[in-house]
Formats: structure tokens, sequence, C-alpha cells
């Protein structure tokens, strides 16, 4: 009986232990990764209350179930190792979808962090070359910078992440000769 106990014990001190550091990696990866980007619901949702969720499966499962503690564990783990799989499949999902362009993303205020993503894909649908101003503001949207040079040249400037412009050159005649980014 007393070996139950120290057992229950130490493998419940030892869960919450390795799950805290698990999660507090998580975080650090949360600030770099793509759901606090997109929606600070589903950062909430997937940081904040699945890891409580998990971390409380223990109990949840010795309790509802009257499972010893150290089995409980063993559950939680298999849960929590569900809940990883899944946090890495919504993080590719969000990736897999601002990896193609649309004028609707492209445009949508929330989301510029995401602009950069789509640039490949942008570049490959669309040659700038060639168009004028209101067919690159047809796709892209109106630019977030627009400066107009001495010699009668403009250009239409993209946020996009870490202070990255996508810019669009134009000529006196309102052509577009050149798209790119800059730093």
């Amino acid at each position: 009986m007393e070996k139950d106990k120290i057992l229950n014990i130490i493998s419940g001190v030892l869960f919450y232990y390795i799950m805290l550091k698990i999660f507090y990696y998580l975080m650090m990866f949360a600030s770099f990764g793509n759901i606090g980007k997109f929606s600070g619901i589903l950062f909430f949702i997937c940081y904040i209350i699945l890891p409580l969720v998990v971390l409380a499966m223990p109990l949840i499962i010795k309790f509802k179930f009257n499972k010893k503690f150290y089995e409980a564990i063993i559950n939680s783990v298999c849960v929590a190792i569900i809940y990883f799989q899944l946090l890495g499949i919504i993080s590719y999902g969000i990736s897999e979808y601002f990896s193609t362009f649309s004028t609707y993303k492209w445009s949508n205020e929330n989301w510029h962090g995401y602009r950069r993503q789509m640039v490949e894909d942008l570049e490959e649908k669309y040659d700038f070359g060639g168009m004028t101003k209101e067919e690159v503001r047809e796709i892209l949207g109106r630019g977030d910078v627009e400066r107009y040079g001495d010699d009668g040249t403009y250009s239409m400037g993209y946020r996009m992440s870490d202070g990255i412009m996508y810019y669009v050159f134009f000529d006196e005649n309102g052509v577009v000769i050149d798209a790119r980014e800059v730093a």
C-alpha cells in the first residue's frame, strides 16, 4: 500500500514537471509559430486551454475511472502525444494555406505577416511586367506605401513580415518595370 502511494507521488511530480517543461518550450515555439499570427482565439485555445486540460487529465482519469495515479498518467501521456500531433498538423495546415496566393488573403489586414509566404506563388501566377497600376491594384489591392519619384516614376509597397516590403515599380507611363522584395 505504501509503495503505491510513493509511486503515485513520484510519478505525479515527474509527470507535472515534464509537462510544464514541454509547455514552456511550446510557448517559446508559439512566439515564432503560425498559430499566433493567424488567430488570437486559435492561439488561446492551442497554447492556453488545451495544455491546462492535458495537465488536468491525470486527475480527471483517476477520479472518473478509479484508476491508479500512474495509470492515469500513462493515459494522459497518450492524450498529450495526440495533442502535440494535432498542434503540428494545425500549424502545418496554416502554413500550407498561406503558401498559395489569393487576393483575399493578400488584402486581409490581419494576415500581412503571411504575405512573404505567398510571394513565390504570386510571382509564379502573375508576371507584373507591362501591367498598369489598375491591373496591379486589382490583384494586390492598394499599396501600404506609395511613392512618387521626381522623374515621374511611381512605386507601391506592400508590408510583409520583419520589415520587408514587396514593391512594384512603375515607369513614368504607369507601366510596371519591376516587382521584388526589398529589405
